[in-house]
């Protein structure tokens, strides 16, 4: 019994369902045969674990063996309860003699402890039909035994004592079959011990026999196995070192495919470096050209198209800002935000403020963006400082311009340029912008797959929120 415990905790705590009912089904079957004092204080676990598992994993000996345990102890509800879940099991898929037995022996329990004799003799007459079939001595015995039972109590008195012989033959019959089983293990055990016995002995003489002879041959196949191994072993370095060479001379070989490869892949990087870097220069210088070439046509504009050629002549300024610090720096793929900002936001203020009246106050993290985002940003950045010099402090002296970028930890970036100035009119359409400046800003926004916000509290404050590593929305044309 202590083992049977000590398998079922192993099984519970591995979850093994079919160990567990496997087990708990041999509990219960010890608790009713030889411990029924110990079966009241043992049900309300056995019963937990039983009905752990899922409907699907009913097995119909431990559900019998403890509906029949309910029974003994006198509870006959919670009997009820798991005869209920056998005969729904039992219409529900197919069993074999050997599970649907079980069903019926506790349907005949349930119904004789409830002195329904005639439903009892139902469930234990079908019960016979298949031990009779698969020849189930022991439990035909007790088949006869609760026949004899029922017998007693309907009066049948003739039935009841030839189904008591019955019981009595079979119990018999049952001694018989284990007695001679015993016997026929003894016999057999006994026969084993001599055959042992005997080829101990003849295996003794053998040894005797040979022992002189085994130890000469021990000594010549010691002489032979010496000389194997030391012509094995001398075969076997002489291919190792042969290996080794052959190895040594192929990685040397390989060395020096790859050092050339390596050499020219070095090469060409630092071929595409110097053209990137060209380039970035050459356009940077092409840039400047145009630059130059409106800040001439500027000199016959006057008004609205003066104002224009400037707008396009500070856009192109900070692309040019970008192809110049790519050019200068080692990296040709990405550019460091901070210098780039202040010194573009510094160009400007000089540009519209060359008397330093407006503070500039710069607040930008070590940024490293690609030039597919860094161009937006920048021309975002021009748009709004132009903005706020141009229209921010008009018939004002002073004022303070801040200008921030920032990374949060969830890496998206944060520019913020504000302004304490008189503020956006109240009709201005934050959503759908009618001025160049606030259309270029917007789709830009939209290019780098950023949040664009403008607000007019004390001031006008154009924040922009972009993702660090999504990828660039292409569309058609730029608006500009």
């Amino acid at each position: 019994m202590e083992f049977f415990k000590k398998g079922l905790a192993v099984a519970v705590r591995n979850n093994d369902e079919d160990g567990t009912l496997y087990l708990t089904g041999n509990v219960l079957n010890i608790l009713l045969l030889r411990k029924r004092s110990i079966a009241k204080s043992m049900l309300p676990e056995l019963d937990s674990i039983v009905t752990r598992g899922s409907a699907k994993s009913i097995k119909p000996i431990p559900y019998s063996e403890i509906c029949r345990t309910y029974l003994h102890v006198g509870n006959a509800g919670r009997a009820k309860f798991f005869l209920d879940q056998l005969l729904e099991f039992q219409k529900s898929k197919p069993l074999s003699p050997s599970e649907e037995m079980p069903v019926y022996r506790a349907a005949y329990e349930y119904y004789y402890y409830l002195k329904d004799f005639r439903t009892a003799r139902r469930y234990l007459d079908q019960e016979a039909v298949l031990a009779h079939r698969s020849l189930d001595t022991r439990r035909l015995q007790g088949i006869y035994q609760s026949r004899y039972k029922l017998d007693s109590v309907d009066g049948n008195y003739k039935s009841a004592f030839e189904n008591l012989k019955k019981f009595k033959t079979y119990t018999d019959s049952t001694a018989a079959n284990k007695a001679r089983n015993e016997l026929q293990t003894l016999t057999v055990r006994y026969q084993l011990e001599m055959k042992n016995d005997e080829i101990k002995l003849k295996s003794d003489n053998i040894k005797l026999l040979t022992k002189d002879n085994d130890a000469q041959k021990a000594l010549l196949h010691r002489a032979d196995v010496i000389r194997n191994i030391t012509i094995a072993a001398i075969v076997l370095l002489i291919m190792l070192l042969a290996a080794l060479y052959s190895r040594w001379n192929a990685n040397r070989r390989n060395s020096i495919i790859i050092a050339n490869k390596n050499q020219r892949l070095e090469q060409l990087v630092r071929e595409k470096e110097w053209l990137v870097k060209e380039i970035h220069h050459r356009v940077k210088n092409n840039l400047q050209t145009i630059i130059s070439l409106l800040e001439t046509q500027a000199a016959f504009l006057r008004d609205d198209a003066l104002s224009a050629v400037l707008d396009s002549q500070h856009r192109i300024h900070a692309m040019s800002l970008i192809h110049q610090k790519l050019y200068l720096v080692d990296t040709s793929t990405s550019i460091d935000m901070r210098p780039y900002v202040e010194e573009l936001v510094h160009y400007l203020a000089d540009s519209f403020d060359p008397n330093a009246k407006i503070e500039i106050a710069l607040d930008v993290d070590h940024v490293l963006l690609d030039v597919s985002r860094a161009i937006p940003v920048g021309l975002i950045v021009n748009e709004a400082v132009t903005n706020a010099m141009k229209y921010a402090y008009l018939n004002r002296e002073t004022g303070v311009l801040q200008v921030s970028l920032k990374q949060s930890p969830g890496k998206r970036i944060e520019l913020r340029i504000q302004d304490d100035g008189i503020g956006m009119p109240p009709t201005m359409d934050n959503v759908r912008p009618s001025s160049l400046g606030m259309r270029l800003m917007k789709g830009l926004a939209n290019e780098i797959s950023g949040e664009l916000a403008i607000e007019s509290r004390h001031g006008t404050a154009v924040s922009l929120i972009f993702p660090l590593n999504e990828p660039i929305v292409t569309t058609p044309e730029r608006p500009f």
